[in-house]
């Protein structure tokens, strides 16, 4: 395997900045972009370099090597999805993995089926079934990332990960969880805007860059 950590990064969150660089993998760095005008650049990314896997993770993360390298064992056993997970804010206990199957092809908030974060610390198996991840070290090879590019809905864009987990859900893809693969979502409201001005978003005060380094 010779994977890429792709970061999404329109902040810069010191801790998670931080945890990123000393993660032993290479990182690109999607610096400055709003969701729908990574489009592109994601599929460019993809299309001109060569990695094995591609490994998606939003910038509001503190990841640990650990974690990193649960998710890249399941790939590597086979699996043609995997994820790690978070908390989904610093206040509810439920996380971004799903029990059962999206039933509807655009998020709704009536149909979130929601683990539970001690449900998946506790959980028997090293794979925890998912039908969602939450581009929270989402992995894919850069074949499926090809079939199923980086997209989102409306402008200036949102819900990646769900608009991804719906199109492999769809083609009948599915996605495991690594029971190990936990990341520190430092989001302090799920659904709200930060409210701590380090984590303001930089869009707009930045040219957008994809830069790759080790």
């Amino acid at each position: 395997m010779n994977p890429l950590l792709v970061v999404l990064n329109p902040r810069n969150i010191t801790e998670c900045m931080d945890a990123f660089r000393a993660l032993d993998i290479p990182k690109a760095w999607m610096t400055g972009y709003r969701e729908y005008d990574l489009v592109v650049p994601m599929a460019d990314l993809v299309n001109v370099t060569d990695y094995s896997h591609y490994i998606v993770i939003s910038d509001d993360a503190v990841v640990r090597q650990p974690a990193l390298n649960a998710v890249l064992a399941l790939l590597e056993d086979g699996h043609p999805v995997a994820t790690g997970w978070s908390n989904l804010d610093c206040v509810e206990a439920k996380v971004n993995l799903q029990r059962t199957p999206l039933q509807s092809p655009v998020p709704l908030v009536t149909g979130w089926d929601l683990y539970h974060f001690a449900e998946v610390m506790g959980y028997p198996e090293p794979v925890v079934p998912t039908f969602f991840g939450g581009m929270c070290l989402t992995g894919m090879s850069r074949e499926l990332w090809q079939r199923f590019p980086f997209n989102c809905y409306g402008r200036p864009g949102g819900g990646s990960d769900y608009h991804l987990c719906w199109r492999l859900q769809e083609a009948g893809v599915p996605i495991a969880a690594a029971r190990e693969g936990f990341v520190f979502h430092v989001k302090e409201r799920w659904a709200e805007g930060d409210l701590d001005p380090k984590k303001r978003l930089l869009v707009g005060m930045v040219s957008p860059s994809v830069t790759i380094t080790d």
